[in-house]
This record gives structure tokens, C-alpha cells and sequence, in this order.
């Protein structure tokens, strides 16, 4: 065996370990942080069901935000439907307590089988969509995954919503609504600066896989996992780690956001006046090397990590694996954006380290 063939065959090993223990600690966490009663799950899948087609329709109506112009990959298309979404929900949600559907209290009573309903769906859409690209040409296929293994391709490829349902009960717990509401920023700036992300990685390279698909439909379940433990147990946090907590937010959030938006006013004009960049000879692109990302190369993973690590009220403890989870994603995604740009850019990304030294952390990392 070469060793490309042992590499790859490594890979689809971890890759495969990596699906199973992902289901394994949902099923382990759902049970033990968000399981109060007899199971619903039919019902509870039907509600599902229905939500996500109702969010379906609100992303194909030709309206919503700007338009997106198509790709190699992509067929035009609007953003901001994450808002619209949203709001959408937000009102048939409050109609339906107006006219005396408590589906407030059923969504945090079945948070259980909600996320089981998540964990189907996400799995049978993987697959599906996966069973699907081997009747597609290879021009509507993501290019990363192309001539890669099943497992391999596989794995590549309203968390707010969760927050107002335990808000509503719970209008009294001074360390949940600060959680919240900063949890609340995050997910509104995500929704409304949308438009920001057009030209990411995730958009425009990463294919509906395990990670995108059972990842995202069972992440806001996930989330919800340690606000309801901080429900269950009555967690009340002193004032100095309340403030704290704002603080490292605020930190993260404004780099988060900065980096952002300085990496997408530099793809949208490169040329700008203030930007300093270094030519790849790679279809024109360029390397910025300026404002936030003159300082580390992906300073919006770092906000991202501190967004996220402000989550927890810095508690170690199991219902914030979910959290620390990502923070650990977010750290290793930034390695493998480094070792995929050697390979892309060669001498060019030496050049550009050489002028960028840090990863994530300014003179540590």
C-alpha cells in the first residue's frame, strides 16, 4: 500500500470515528441533560417536520436581502433569508400562544426529542443528498470531495428561537438572560451581516455532508444543552464573573465582526486605498496582510473562540462539551486552512507567513 493509500485510509477511519462519536455524545447528552419524561417523538418529529418546511419555503421565496451571483457551483442566490426565517418564526410562534397553542412550553418540554427529530432528519438529508451526487456530473459536485471515498465525502460535505422559549419561563434568572443575551447578538449579527459570508470557506467550498448537515440541524439543540442545566440546577453566577463574561464578549464579538467585515470590503475591492495584500498568481487573488489580519491570519476565528468561550461563564464542566467543542473545531479548522493554503499558494504562503507570523494568538499560537 502507498502512502497515499495509508493516509487516505486514515483519514476515512477518523472520519468514520468521528461520525459515530458525534452521534454517540449527542444521544449521551440528550438523555442526560435534556430528557425529563415520557417520550413524544412523533409528535415532536411532525413539529419538526413542519418548521423545517416552513423555513425551506421562506429560502426559496425571490426576496429576502441581495443577490449572490452564481458560481461554479452555485446558482444565483439571496441572503439574508436567515433573518427573514427568523422573524417569520418569531411571529407564527407568538400567534400561535395568542390563540392558546402553548408551543413555548411543548418546545421546552420535548428538547429531547426535538433533537432526536434534528438527528434523523440531519442523517437521512446526509444521505440522501450524498446517495444523490453519484447521479450528478462532476460540475455540481463540490470540487473538495470529488474522487474521494463514500465515508469521506460523507463527513465534508435556532439556537435563538431555543433561548426566547426558556426566557419566557424563566424572566427572573439574572445569569441566564445575560447568557442569552449575548448569545442573542451573536446569532441577530449572523443573521443580519449574513451578506459578510458569501465569500467563506463554508459557502463557497464545503459540501452538504455530515458536518453541514446532522453538524447544523442538531447545533442549536446542543447549545441549548447547558442553558437548560443552568435551568435545572438554579445557576446563579456572581456578579464579577457575570461582568467578566460580558467583557471577554464584547472583546470577541468586536473582532469577530471587524475581521469580517475588513476580509470582505477587501474581496469585494481589493485595490481599495488602506489595504495591503500579496499577489498569489493564483486567479488573480491576493493575501491580505493588513488591519486585524496583519496581526494573525484568521482573527476571526479568534473572535469566534472568544465569542464562544463567553458562552460557558468560563464553567468546565460536561453540558459544555458542545461549546468547547467548537472552540476545539475552530482551532483545528485553522490548521488545515494553513496546510490547504501551502499546498494552493506554495513559495507565496511562505512569503506571506513570514509577514503574518501568528495563526490565531498574537506572539503565543
Amino acid at each position: 500500500m502507498t502512502t497515499n493509500s495509508q493516509n487516505m485510509g486514515h483519514s476515512t477511519i477518523n472520519m468514520l470515528l468521528t461520525m459515530i462519536a458525534f452521534i454517540v455524545v449527542v444521544l449521551s447528552l440528550s438523555l442526560a441533560y435534556l430528557k425529563e419524561g415520557p417520550s413524544n417523538l412523533s409528535c415532536s418529529f411532525a413539529y419538526y417536520t413542519l418548521y423545517l418546511l416552513f423555513t425551506a419555503f421562506l429560502a426559496v421565496l425571490p426576496f429576502g436581502g441581495p443577490k449572490v451571483p452564481k458560481d461554479t457551483n452555485r446558482q444565483e442566490f439571496h441572503v439574508l433569508t436567515g433573518g427573514l426565517s427568523l422573524v417569520s418564526c418569531l411571529l407564527v410562534l407568538f400567534t400561535l400562544e395568542v390563540f392558546g397553542v402553548k408551543i413555548l412550553n411543548f418546545i421546552t418540554g420535548n428538547l429531547f426529542d426535538l433533537t432526536i427529530s434534528a438527528l434523523l432528519t440531519g442523517l437521512f438529508l446526509t444521505f440522501y443528498v450524498h446517495l444523490r451526487s453519484y447521479f450528478l456530473p462532476n460540475e455540481c459536485l463540490n470540487p473538495k470531495v470529488i474522487g474521494k471515498n463514500a465515508i469521506e465525502s460523507l463527513f465534508l460535505g435556532r439556537e435563538v428561537l431555543l433561548d426566547c422559549a426558556f426566557l419566557c419561563e424563566n424572566t427572573k434568572n439574572k445569569t441566564l438572560l445575560v447568557l442569552s443575551t449575548i448569545k442573542f447578538v451573536y446569532f441577530i449579527d449572523g443573521l443580519l451581516m449574513e451578506y459578510t459570508y458569501e465569500t467563506s470557506m463554508e459557502v463557497r467550498q464545503v459540501g452538504f455532508g455530515f458536518g453541514c448537515g446532522v453538524g447544523n440541524f442538531v447545533y442549536p439543540f446542543l447549545m441549548s444543552v447547558l442553558t437548560k442545566y443552568q435551568i435545572s440546577t438554579n445557576l446563579q453566577f456572581e456578579n464579577w464573573r457575570l461582568f467578566l463574561t460580558c467583557v471577554v464578549f464584547t472583546i470577541g464579538y468586536l473582532i469577530y465582526r471587524v475581521s469580517n467585515n475588513q476580509k470582505y470590503n477587501f474581496r469585494e475591492n481589493p485595490g481599495a486605498k488602506g489595504f495591503k495584500s500579496i499577489p498569489t498568481g493564483v486567479k488573480n487573488k491576493k493575501l491580505l496582510c493588513s488591519g486585524l489580519w496583519g496581526i494573525v491570519r484568521h482573527p476571526n476565528y479568534l473572535g469566534d473562540i472568544l465569542v464562544h468561550w463567553s458562552f460557558t461563564g468560563f464553567m468546565l464542566c460536561v453540558p459544555g462539551f458542545m461549546i468547547y467543542f467548537d472552540i476545539l473545531f475552530m482551532i483545528d479548522r485553522s490548521s488545515r486552512d494553513n496546510m490547504n493554503c501551502k499546498e494552493k499558494y506554495g513559495k507565496v504562503w511562505d512569503q506571506y507567513c513570514d509577514e503574518v507570523k501568528y495563526i490565531l494568538v498574537p506572539w503565543i499560537y
